[in-house]
């Protein structure tokens, strides 16, 4: 069996070298409020690897400045730290944007082509986290895309890739079981990380 890259608490709390974190709903309230910050926070404590890329996704037309000016407003409002200069200018040179909707055709060969971009100009060696900061509705449609395009490694084959998903998972047990189901047929159970909204607050 195959093991995954170990995590920062099984590996003496060293960090991953380099990853590349897509924020599907990248311009939405969870990413402004919570997401964003949090990460500039990372950042402030050095918990952040020394090469990141964070890159949102989402149906808004913002450039990447535009971006950095959404992350911005964000820190200023609900960071835990303030916002100071240095930090700042460190983080939000890993900020970039892309524009696109889920369900548009070639959308995932736009993103793909941001993605090589960043990764080469960054010197990213191809770990990918995709955080779905989207309805649930959207959990299925954007995780078959991802396996569409592939971008998605098996555990223990190449750079990792892992999912990262916010409950609720669906409305009803059924639905929670279709959308878990559509997970496991493209992600291994160790790819994907489930995290509650209310009691991560």
């Amino acid at each position: 069996m195959t093991s995954l890259p170990a995590t920062p608490s099984q590996n003496n709390g060293k960090l991953p070298e380099s990853v590349t974190l897509v924020i599907f709903g990248g311009a939405g309230d969870l990413a402004h409020r919570k997401l964003l910050p949090a990460l500039y926070n990372l950042c402030v404590d050095g918990a952040l690897p020394s090469r990141i890329a964070i890159v949102g996704v989402g149906r808004k037309a913002f450039s990447d400045d535009d971006y950095r000016g959404f992350a911005k407003d964000g820190v200023e409002q609900f960071s835990r730290q303030p916002l100071e200069t240095a930090e700042w200018n460190t983080f939000a040179a890993s900020l970039s944007f892309v524009n696109m909707s889920i369900d548009e055709p070639g959308a995932m060969s736009t993103l793909g082509s941001k993605l090589d971009l960043i990764e080469h100009e960054r010197g990213l060696g191809g770990n990918r986290i995709y955080y779905l900061a989207v309805p649930p509705s959207l959990f299925i449609p954007t995780v078959e895309q991802l396996a569409r395009a592939r971008f998605i490694t098996p555990p223990g084959e190449g750079p990792y890739a892992r999912l990262i998903i916010e409950k609720p998972i669906g409305h009803d047990l059924s639905s929670a079981m279709q959308i878990n189901d559509a997970l496991a047929a493209v992600f291994d159970e160790r790819q994907t990380f489930r995290i509650d909204h209310y009691l991560g607050k």
